[in-house]
């Protein structure tokens, strides 16, 4: 048995975080113009600089994990990432200096210069925090350790079910952890994004156009109201998925507003957000909602035979999701995780179909604030008050407020649609949110997992039904000023305890208590500690009991896992069979 100091941390200077963060945005601005060429041609020059940021997110996920099925992600996805940066820098340097020169003579920059180095100093600082959310040492980071070593690895959800929720942003995470040249894994991609999403609703507020607030400005004054949360706050040093996510989900629907206000006719810009939806889709299946959108940009597509549009947006839809299910089939065996029920391949690598629905049970147990796994199908008017008692005040209330809010969007529309005045746009925003947070609702409604799907419609609410609208500049920009203020005050009162920051170096993952286990002539690493083992200890399992039920496809890791053959009609559940031979 061994046990690491929990304190022990070897790191460089906070440095190479910033020297990260502008490797990280170099490359995807650069990536983001390539996007940008093949789907909206030469004539256009880029857009807003969050759009390009994003597309070549996008398009770095897309590459991590086309990567990741050919070999590690690490020294050569950079180089190579690289390479293909400088090619288009290359290519589109005459548009490149028009974009740029554009920018830095904009009115706009002096703002959103003093913005962003603000914003960004802060999250650098909170990036060098210590990670300490329980997932990420049940799961997060050995699913991340896993793509830098490996890749992907075929039946690795027999080691651990849950490798096999498969989040595209792990990949992203190996693809930018640089442990080829630290010899440690950086986690600050978080802090990076939350930094892009709120340096844009902070920085294209309508009040510094002098006009009055609309509803995309609601939407950016939730980002503040999102990120500034204690949970959301603990989990931005993390490598975890969630914060992308909601954050992702919250910038699609500003951005859709925002169209809308602009009075945007380039239909191809609203079905270029229903391919973020895609990319959330793939960092994180609990979006999945949010493709209603597509319903929008189809309609007018079709009505108006632009077909060579649908095919572009079908094939970028196609090349966000392919890889992801493919990563899906070879880590699991199943097309999407975990539901069993979609069952088309049959291969010897595939996870127990029990041992898949046993996972699927306990997200929706826990999520539901259910203590057992036998009460995943408990009735509503059973699980409802246990979990509705599991809420801060913060979210109960708001909980409430999206209630009324339902009801007062329906009757809302309701009054459009008598008066043949129904602005389809945000219509098709505003129940999108509803069903999305819905979804979410009767699935696995825990906080972390949804707690943005919750500020969208009273976002769109207060504006569209009148609810709360300020008439004049002057209201707008108390309300505007005052919401970042209280973010602000919330940010200065945040409790460092719960990460050890540092301004002189970025913390390294903790050590967690570990056992060796001898097997198949490999050394396993197993937690003496509850199930989690941290990022360090690798390859583990969270029981060693699991390790009796499979085995080796081949002779090493590389080739993966199976569940052994007098194993294959026994009950599981995570820790390993639960029924006899």
């Amino acid at each position: 048995m061994g046990r690491h100091d929990r304190n022990r941390n070897e790191g460089e200077i906070m440095l190479v975080n910033m020297i990260n963060w502008i490797w990280i945005l170099g490359t995807c601005f650069i990536l983001g113009l390539g996007a940008t060429r093949i789907l909206y041609g030469k004539e256009h020059i880029g857009g807003s600089l969050d759009m390009l940021l994003m597309r070549g997110l996008c398009a770095a996920t897309v590459y991590a994990q086309m990567f990741s099925c050919f070999g590690k992600v690490g020294g050569w996805a950079n180089v190579l990432l690289g390479i293909l940066a400088l090619a288009l820098m290359i290519m589109l340097r005459k548009p490149l200096a028009g974009y740029m020169a554009g920018c830095v003579g904009s009115r706009r920059f002096c703002r959103y210069f003093i913005i962003a180095v603000s914003v960004g100093g802060i999250l650098l600082w909170v990036s060098s925090g210590s990670t300490s959310l329980y997932d990420t040492y049940l799961y997060h980071a050995q699913a991340i350790r896993w793509i830098e070593e490996y890749g992907v690895v075929k039946g690795l959800g027999n080691l651990h079910n849950r490798f096999a929720y498969n989040s595209a942003f792990f990949c992203l995470q190996a693809l930018f952890s640089w442990r080829f040249t630290l010899n440690r894994s950086l986690h600050s991609l978080n802090c990076l994004v939350a930094a892009i999403f709120i340096v844009y609703s902070i920085s294209t507020l309508s009040v510094w156009k002098k006009e009055t607030l609309k509803i995309s400005d609601f939407l950016k004054l939730a980002f503040m109201i999102y990120f500034m949360g204690d949970e959301v706050l603990r989990a931005l040093s993390a490598p975890g998925s969630d914060v992308m996510t909601q954050g992702l989900v919250l910038y699609i629907a500003a951005k859709w507003a925002e169209l809308r206000e602009k009075k945007e006719q380039e239909i191809m810009k609203y079905g270029e957000l229903c391919i973020f939806v895609v990319w959330a889709v793939t960092i994180k299946l609990s979006s999945g909602g949010m493709i209603l959108l597509a319903v929008y940009p189809a309609v007018m597509l079709l009505k108006e035979k632009r077909f060579r549009d649908i095919f572009k947006l079908l094939a970028a839809g196609i090349a966000v999701l392919l890889p992801f299910l493919a990563r899906n089939v070879i880590i699991s065996g199943y097309l999407l995780y975990p539901y069993s029920a979609i069952d088309l391949f049959q291969v010897d690598w595939k996870m127990p179909a029990s041992l898949v629905d046993f996972d699927k049970r306990e997200i929706m147990a826990w999520g539901r604030g259910m203590k057992s796994i036998e009460l995943y199908n408990a009735g509503f008017k059973q699980w409802f008050p246990v979990w509705y008692l599991t809420l801060n005040i913060w979210y109960k209330i708001l909980f409430v407020i999206n209630i009324l809010c339902i009801i007062a969007l329906i009757v809302r529309l309701f009054s459009q649609w008598k008066k043949r005045k129904i602005d389809w746009i945000i219509c098709v925003l505003a129940a999108t949110s509803a069903i999305q947070l819905l979804l979410w609702f009767f699935s696995a409604p825990l906080t972390r997992y949804g707690g943005a799907y919750l500020l969208l419609l009273p976002a769109i609410c207060l504006w569209l039904c009148g609810v709360f609208r300020p008439e004049t500049r002057a209201a707008s920009c108390i309300t505007a000023y005052g919401v970042i203020g209280i973010c602000l005050f919330f940010l200065i009162r945040f409790d460092c305890k719960w990460v050890d920051m540092s301004l002189i170096k970025p913390q390294d993952y903790y050590y967690m208590p570990y056992k060796e286990v001898a097997w198949e002539g490999l050394t396993i690493y197993v937690p003496t500690e509850g199930d989690r083992i941290g990022y360090h200890c690798f390859p583990s399992t969270p029981s060693e009991y699991r390790l009796d039920s499979i085995e080796l496809r081949g002779n090493d890791l590389s080739e993966g896992f199976r569940v052994r053959d007098e194993y294959r009609d026994v009950e599981f559940n995570t820790y390993g069979p639960v029924s006899g031979e």
